[in-house]
């Protein structure tokens, strides 16, 4: 075979060596992993698959830069060798490239562990990872500790997965990428899923259709459910599953559990070999459980033979055959369990479930070069066979119940790497060994003796064949007692201890640094000593230690490297510095008034001395502070838009020192600005203020269309839609109200945006808005200091930056939800007093960060606020813009953190809707004045207004404010109107900060000024006869109204022709007498005509008759009957009615005149009545007279 020539070069730090991809055709799509690859997976290449492969060294225990893990994983076709052990702390996921080899077996000591955030082989294409602990370190819900999402080909040998909190390892296609296929975990602990979210699952198999896995000789443990969870082509051979449940656990959980489960409820067809495999209950495992599968479904097909199934846990491995019915395998479908087994590649596997078992206690996991103190204590439950296990909530459980270390990852010692002259990492020893020259980097040449591995491939592959060295173990724990002294001369010592882990060391060798990076050995003390004084050195210097033990021909790797700094000579303490609040800060934040006054000092200070008030000559001294390393002072009682003075005197034996004085002015948390962008097209360019800054904004002119200027989510809004480029659309000037330079803001808007106005790919952004520059420029005097909103990636992102620390927020929403069509609320927040950005949108928190810029240096730039790009230096350096070209509206900026209620209630009332449907009445009445009054009613569209302003004009265009009513209000009554006269009125809803639009403006006229009513109810009433009043001074009355100033009496017998007789004015009981005696049974007419300064109104006329007593009776008293005379009655009879004084009716007879004698009528009484007073009415033509009987 013709070699390519290899290239080798030298990265420095990373300790890269690369080199070219040799190309093996079919030789390497053939040839196994690694020797001992089994499974569908066999037969990845990783990084001998690379078109150039690299050997890369992990060389520190850091979580990132040169020369760690994440850095060794992070590019594809590199050979990972380990020149250390220990744990590597990760404080974020990991992801490994394709074409990526990690020999974890190369690692020194005890192995490595990664401990914290989750490693994912997602997109791993042609990976193989063998010997390595991946322990998830946190307890955040719904983490897996690793898995594929995408990506084919892999194979995992010896790895130890524990502590998700979802999954521990699962492969689930997220329809990304490539499927996920021919993939083998072998070898493996999938175990202790912690229970504290009760979902504790060893994982999901779950590849598309054709996706094929092989888990082969894995050790399952102590994990609730998912041991695993089965779908699609599988093969599940030589396995231990061992305590799956959680009965008997005392955190409220229900009780449940399940090891394998076939298909569940997940779709689509599954054929699977189950072979060979060993499934041991545990103390959480339900005792009534009869066999280890469960959930199967007709649509799982397997071949099952050979599985053994013990759950009496009596400490003996003493199981049962599982049998081949769906008694053992309940698919619910007989026709499921197949005779013959599938020909997948372990159907013929050599080892029995019992053989298995062996297998797994023997090596199962990273046990090369040793197992770590959580996998011993995984086998040691297992090898308990059903009477121990290890049931971890947290992580730290390890701790307490075991003693373990590390947040319960325990120990894992490291050790010092073997010799490797030619760094290509084979060490020498191997390379003498194997014939390869040790001086000459080939590790990356095709073996000679195993073509076509690697020459590393065959040092990597045979490694787990060597037995491990033994090693020194380290000391750990270094802590200091320091000192010093002034006299004679002024020095220090240092007093170092210790923790002695080696058991055979021959002395330990300490060295020293002044820098961290380079060390002297300044000692070697005898074995088992575990202290050391290190004198006569400098006061007020920091030095670095590190030690490590030594026998007579090897040595441990070193210890932490740990620090001190000596203590200085006593003197009086520096000045107290590094005020919070800042000095000159105008815009301090108040906390329900109150604040944390905090500053630094030296370390030699006994006690602080507050000083503080409003007069900078004469400050109060509030009280005394010990000293702390972080010393602070809570003030209560502060005023808002106050300016304070404070200084901190330090003092110690040696003296006091007088502080600066400080200022800063308290905060008046306020809005700042609002710019509802109401104007429509034509109005200009300004952009109005509404708030109490009036800091208008600019339109550029060009843009003053309807086409910029549309229909916004309340009243108009801002269209981005045409925005150039290179344009400056919208900008807001600055003012000191907006720099936000060390204080908090927030910032509140409404977007709307199509899906397709997102920008594209990974290197385009739009900027919603932004305030300042990216980059520091001394010729524009850009600052590099701003604030932004920036759309990139699909993600919505919050920005802060000082020009030293920039801090980035990621909404938990996608771009895709901001760019939805929709109007959406958003709302941004930096929020100094907690440290944090958070971004809410629709009223929801949906992002929160710690501030990590600070306000040492601030983010203020007094350059305007730009709406839709970039800022406003950058852009006019043409940088390359980045335009929004959705719309935007109802712009709010406070200058404080607005609290979580604060920005629900503007997310619910932004948009007041403006009153509708005005109706107007009219009513005008005469006296005493002309007095009008204008009845208005609406409707009332709004749910969230405080008031309502109406306005009335005279001409329709210059309106004045008449009134201002309650929320809810809906009618108005204005009295300040004169008769028939036009009025126009609008009226529009308002609250705190917003106002609706007003509403249409409504013309209404008043009425005119009538002339009044007619008189009313006269006296004597209309039609009255027979009056018994006297016919000397007669009067006439009748009912007044307050809309007449004059009444005019008419009167006369003729009703047709009634004189004048005279003026009554007003009065509110009016009355005329006659001037003249009447006539008795004469028919008199009358009228009263009403009148004022508006007209007269006649009024009706009325007629009455007035009779004397002229009704004779006779005898009265009388007994038996009554005689009745009427003089000048030419009527023949009339009819008398009797009534006793209740107006009981005694008799009613109609009567005829005796003979020829006219207006004589009698009465005779026939029954006998009883003595009293009696009326008797007597009627007749123009007669009706009421006369008292006494009867005897």
């Amino acid at each position: 075979m013709k070699l390519k020539t290899l290239l080798f070069r030298q990265v420095p730090k990373a300790l890269l060596i690369c080199g070219l991809a040799l190309s093996f055709g079919n030789l390497n799509s053939q040839t196994l992993a690694f020797p001992e690859a089994t499974g569908f997976g066999r037969y990845t290449t990783g990084a001998r698959g690379a078109a150039n492969p690299q050997i890369y060294f992990v060389t520190n225990l850091n979580d990132s830069g040169a020369g760690s893990f994440r850095d060794a994983v992070s590019q594809e076709g590199r050979f990972v060798i380990f020149k250390v052990g220990g744990i590597i702390n990760t404080l974020s996921q990991i992801v490994v490239a394709k074409n990526t080899t990690i020999a974890g077996q190369t690692a020194t000591g005890e192995g490595i562990v990664l401990l914290g955030a989750k490693v994912t082989f997602t997109g791993s294409n042609n990976t193989i990872a063998r010997y390595l602990r991946i322990r998830y370190g946190t307890t955040t819900q719904g983490q897996d500790a690793s898995g594929i999402a995408n990506g084919a080909n892999m194979i995992f040998d010896h790895m130890s997965f524990t502590w998700g909190t979802d999954e521990v390892f699962s492969i689930n296609w997220d329809s990304k990428g490539t499927s996920p296929d021919n993939i083998t975990i072998q070898n493996s602990i999938i175990g202790q899923g912690l229970h504290r979210h009760n979902h504790s699952a060893g994982g999901l198999m779950q590849p598309p259709v054709g996706g094929k896995i092989s888990l082969i000789g894995n050790l399952y443990i102590c994990n609730k459910t998912r041991n695993n969870k089965i779908k699609g082509i599988n093969e599940f051979v030589n396995n231990v599953v061992y305590n799956w449940g959680n009965y008997g656990n005392t955190y409220g959980h229900a009780e449940s559990g399940d090891a394998y489960i076939m298909g569940g409820d997940s779709a689509g067809n599954s054929d699977v070999n189950i072979i060979n495999n060993y499934f041991i209950g545990g103390p959480n495992t339900n005792a009534s459980v009869t066999t280890p599968f469960n959930r199967g479904n007709d649509n799982f097909s397997l071949y099952g033979a050979g599985n053994y199934f013990d759950n009496n846990k009596n400490g003996v491995l003493d199981g049962t055959l599982v049998p081949q019915d769906l008694t053992g395998y309940p698919t619910g479908d007989i026709a499921t369990i197949l005779s013959a087994p599938y020909d997948y590649p372990m159907k013929n596997t050599p080892l029995t479930a019992q053989d298995a078992y062996n297998k797994v206690v023997s090596n199962v996991g990273a046990s090369y070069p040793r197992r770590d103190q959580v996998e011993n204590l995984m086998i040691s439950d297992l090898m308990s066979k059903g009477t121990t296990a290890t049931y971890v909530y947290v992580q730290t459980d390890l701790t307490s119940k075991f003693g373990f270390t590390n947040g319960g990852a325990g120990h894992v010692y490291g050790a010092p790497a073997p010799l490797d002259t030619d760094n290509d990492g084979m060490p020498d020893a191997w390379e003498d060994a194997n014939g390869l020259n040790k001086n000459s980097a080939d590790a990356l040449a095709v073996s000679t003796t195993q073509v076509p591995y690697l020459n590393i491939e065959v040092y990597i592959n045979g490694l787990t064949n060597q037995t491990p060295p033994d090693f020194i173990i380290p000391p750990t724990s270094i802590t200091f007692n320091a000192s010093s002294v002034e006299i004679p001369t002024p020095s220090s010592k240092v007093i170092l201890n210790w923790t002695n882990n080696s058991n055979n060391e021959t002395n330990f060798v300490i060295e020293r640094s002044t820098d961290g990076f380079s060390f002297t050995e300044i000692s070697q003390t005898a074995a088992n000593t575990v202290t050391y004084t290190d004198a006569n050195l400098i006061t007020n210097t920091k030095y670095y230690y590190r030690i490590k033990a030594k026998t007579a021909t090897e040595s441990s790797s070193y210890s932490d490297v740990n620090s001190i700094t000596t203590p200085a000579i006593p003197s009086a303490p520096t000045k107290a510095a590094t005020p919070a609040p800042a000095t000159g800060l105008n815009a301090v934040e108040l906390l329900n008034g109150a604040l944390a006054l905090k500053w630094t000092g030296s370390s030699n200070t006994t006690t602080y001395s507050v000083y503080f008030g409003t007069n900078p000559d004469s400050l109060t001294k509030l009280g005394d502070v010990a000293y702390v390393v972080a010393p602070t002072y809570s003030l209560t009682g502060l005023s808002p838009a106050t300016t304070y003075y404070w200084r901190i005197d330090a003092s110690n034996a040696k003296g006091v020192v007088t502080g600066d004085l400080w200022n800063f002015r308290a905060l008046n948390p306020e809005l700042v600005g609002h710019w509802p962008f109401k104007e429509t097209a034509g109005d200009g360019d300004q952009i109005a203020d509404i708030s109490s800054y009036t800091n208008n904004g600019r339109l550029d002119a060009a843009f003053d269309n309807a086409a910029v200027r549309v229909s916004g989510k309340a009243n108009n809004a801002i269209d981005f839609g045409t925005l150039l480029p290179n344009k400056l659309m919208v900008s807001i000037p600055h003012q000191e109200n907006l720099l936000f330079d060390k204080s908090s803001f927030t910032v509140s808007f409404w977007m709307k945006a199509d899906a397709s106005l997102i920008p594209a790919g990974s290197t385009l952004s739009s900027y919603i808005l932004c305030k300042g520059s990216m980059t520091k420029n001394a010729t524009t005097g850009a600052t590099g200091r701003r604030f932004n909103i920036e759309i990139k990636s699909n993600q919505f992102r919050f920005a802060i930056d000082d020009d030293k620390t920039k801090t980035e927020l990621n909404s938990t929403l996608a771009a895709t939800s901001y760019f939805n069509g929709n109007w959406v609320h958003v709302v941004i927040m930096r929020d100094v007093t907690a440290a944090k950005l958070r971004i809410y949108t629709n009223g929801v928190l949906t992002g929160e960060k710690a501030d990590a810029t600070g306000t040492a240096v601030g983010i203020g730039e007094p350059t305007d606020l730009v709406i839709g790009n970039i800022g406003t230096l950058e852009l006019y350096a043409n940088t390359t813009p980045a335009p929004y070209k959705g719309k935007l509206d109802e712009l709010k900026i406070f200058n404080y953190a607005l609290s979580a209620s604060e920005i629900t209630a503007i997310y619910n009332t932004t948009v007041i809707n403006a009153p509708s449907n005005l109706t107007f009445e009219s009513h005008t009445t005469a006296t005493p004045l002309a007095s009008t009054t204008a009845i208005l009613n609406w409707i009332d569209n709004s749910n969230n207004e405080a008031n309502f302003i109406l306005e009335r004009s005279l001409d329709g265009s210059s309106f004045n404010q008449i009134a201002e009513l309650a929320a809810n209000t809906t009618a108005y009554t204005d009295t300040d109107v004169v008769h028939s006269t036009k009025y126009y009125y609008r009226l529009k809803a308002t609250n705190k900060t917003d106002s609706s639009n007003y509403s249409e403006i409504f013309e209404a006229t008043t009425e005119a000024a009538p002339a009044p009513i007619k008189a009313i109810n006269p006296n004597p009433a209309n039609g009255t006869y027979f009056l018994e009043l006297p016919t000397q001074n007669f009067n006439l009355a009748w009912e007044s109204n307050t809309d007449a100033t004059n009444y005019s009496v008419y009167f006369g017998t003729d009703p047709e022709n009634l004189s004048k007789l005279s003026d009554v004015s007003y009065s509110e009981n009016p009355s005329y007498q006659l001037p003249t005696a009447l006539n008795s049974r004469v028919y008199y007419y009358w009228r009263v005509d009403a009148s004022n300064d508006y007209g007269t109104t006649t009024g009706d006329t009325w007629g009455f008759r007035i009779t004397t007593n002229e009704i004779v009776i006779h005898p009265n008293p009388v007994k038996e009957q009554i005689n009745i005379n009427i003089p000048s009655y030419n009527s023949p009879n009339i009819t008398a009615t009797l009534m006793d004084g209740t107006g009981t009716i005694i008799l009613k007879e109609v009567l005829e005149s005796n003979g020829n004698s006219k207006g004589n009528f009698k009465i005779h009484l026939t029954k006998k009545n009883l003595p009293g007073v009696y009326i008797l009415n007597i009627t007749g033509e123009d007669l009706n007279n009421n006369v008292k009987l006494l009867m005897k």
